[in-house]
């Protein structure tokens, strides 16, 4: 799936519009280490972390969109970070539980 339809089924606000790349995977998560674990050119993050650390994963691990939940104000490294990486920055308006559900409710239907 792509970015930029996660983006608009979740009403989610764009803060850095990076490369419109395929998301293949989709992993939520609060502990860095389980982040780091998980990212890869083709995961989208969903996490309530908003902290410089998150830049690793842009910086290193080629992520292509982190997904900011709560409505939080990313800070500016991270946004930062995502404009050198040509990566996307986008903040839910939901919580965690109801963006993960949105956006596996949206995965599900195009592999069907």
């Amino acid at each position: 799936m792509n970015i930029e339809n996660i983006t608009k089924v979740l009403d989610a606000e764009i803060i850095v519009k990076g490369e419109g790349k395929e998301i293949k995977r989709v992993f939520a998560g609060d502990r860095m280490s389980d982040l780091i674990h998980h990212a890869d050119d083709e995961t989208l993050i969903i996490t309530h972390l908003n902290q410089i650390s998150l830049v690793q994963l842009y910086q290193i691990f080629d992520v292509p969109a982190i997904c900011i939940i709560s409505e939080s104000e990313p800070i500016s490294e991270l946004i930062k970070g995502a404009e050198e990486k040509n990566a996307y920055l986008i903040v839910s308006p939901f919580e965690m539980y109801e963006t993960c559900g949105v956006v596996y409710k949206t995965l599900e239907q195009e592999i069907i």
